[in-house]
């Protein structure tokens, strides 16, 4: 435990970085949506695109593809998703759109294959990198945790957490987007499932973890450098 204490204290000396994201010069002429039978649709009906669940997290942005037209509200350009063609937009907090009909992939189907822990904020495009697993077993491990079981639902939560981290999964070092959960730590015991929890705010609901992420990402004190 004590390395991962010092993890803890080392957030507060990281360098805050965005998520990888490049931004390239916009296009000419971008495709005009707005929203409409649950889709932001063209005019001409050939694109529709659906707003993804927060958890979904673009990676890198390319070049503005369309616009979601909403007036006085102001508008909202769509970039494209580096490696996504077409699939998928994003707009500049790094949220994704997915073309009508495409299915996202849940966290036990993306394949993840490394784990990213940051510093909790409420920018979705600032965050503090602390250390990145990529065992797979280990990956595999944590995937199974935030995603077996009910878990538990948020409502019946009463206590209040005293720490909250995010946790990145990409099924590639180089993805095109990634599921970002959260990692929420209570003081005491709650409705006996301990204190450690994986938090997914979409299905808002709490996964048990115990020790194991604490243990994943532990920082060896003598080389300051993660477990995985």
């Amino acid at each position: 435990m004590k390395g991962f204490k010092k993890v803890l204290l080392a957030a507060l000396a990281v360098i805050p970085l965005l998520l990888p994201c490049l931004l390239i010069a916009c296009a000419k002429n971008p495709t005009a949506l707005t929203f409409s039978d649950g889709a932001f649709r063209s005019k001409d009906g050939k694109l529709a695109y659906v707003e993804a669940p927060a958890t979904y997290y673009a990676i890198r942005l390319g070049d503005v593809q369309a616009v979601i037209t909403r007036g006085d509200f102001g508008d909202i350009p769509l970039y494209s998703v580096v490696g996504c063609d077409g699939q998928f937009l994003a707009d500049q907090d790094l949220k994704l759109y997915a073309t009508e009909g495409v299915a996202l992939p849940t966290l036990g189907q993306l394949g993840a294959v490394q784990v990213s822990l940051y510093t909790y904020t409420e920018e979705r495009t600032y965050h503090r990198p602390i250390a990145t697993l990529k065992e797979t077993d280990k990956v595999a491990d944590l995937v199974r945790l935030a995603t077996e079981g009910d878990g538990i639902s948020a409502d019946a939560v009463m206590s209040d957490y005293n720490l909250r981290w995010e946790l990145l999964f990409l099924s590639d070092p180089e993805a095109d987007f990634g599921i970002m959960l959260e990692y929420r730590k209570f003081s005491s015991d709650v409705n006996g499932h301990g204190t450690n929890f994986i938090y997914d705010r979409d299905l808002q609901r709490y996964f048990p973890v115990g020790d194991t992420l604490e243990q994943y990402f532990i920082v060896d004190e003598e080389t300051e450098t993660s477990a995985g």
